[in-house]
């Protein structure tokens, strides 16, 4: 005869529960780690974007006082940064737009250089000039809804303060009239120096 064990029979198909709880639990984990591991990824990407606009917005600063040593103090605009991506009539084109603001003088008075650096005779100005420059990321696509409209991807404003010394506030293109821009907190006027 067969005779079975009782205690054998109760245990029959506990492997197998436990195989599917053990999966079960691997799921859950792996299903979690991807779920992290795309989630890390988009924080890279857009702590990478606003890091380029930074920069993009740091080359307008550049460019501003590369004109302001030219006694050009009027507002600029320039594309830096640009990227077309696909191929034939799909397409989409990547730029920085970067707009640096008219450089305002906020204060001055007279250069401690003046003996130093004459300018014919004329005396020479030590002057603080406020501006901003500001980078916008713009996507434009070939096809789609979107094609051919500029669509905003990113923005970053570095507003800054720029000592010159010496500088000549009488020169042709220098502004020293007031300047209205607007912040988060109500609209300024900033009044020119004398």
């Amino acid at each position: 005869m067969n005779k079975r064990n009782p205690t054998i029979r109760g245990e029959a198909g506990s492997a197998y529960i436990v195989v599917l709880l053990v999966l079960l639990l691997l799921t859950i984990f792996g299903l979690s780690l991807v779920l992290i591991t795309h989630t890390e990824r988009q924080i890279g990407a857009n702590e990478r974007d606003a890091g380029r606009e930074f920069f993009a917005a740091e080359s307008g600063v550049a460019v501003a006082i590369a004109w302001l040593q030219e006694s050009n103090t009027q507002a600029h605009e320039v594309e830096v940064g640009r990227r077309v991506l696909g191929s034939g009539g799909n397409t989409v084109d990547i730029r920085d737009r970067v707009q640096t603001s008219q450089l305002v003088v906020v204060g001055s008075q007279d250069s401690n250089l003046g003996d130093v650096s004459s300018n014919n005779g004329q005396p020479q100005d030590r002057a603080n000039f406020r501006f901003e420059s500001t980078a916008r990321r713009v996507s434009t696509s070939t096809s789609g809804p979107l094609a051919g409209r500029d669509v905003q991807l990113g923005q970053k404003r570095v507003e800054l303060m720029v000592e010159m010394d010496p500088f000549d506030l009488r020169a042709e293109n220098a502004y020293t009239g007031p300047l209205e821009y607007e912040s988060e907190e109500a609209p300024t006027t900033l009044a020119p120096a004398n």
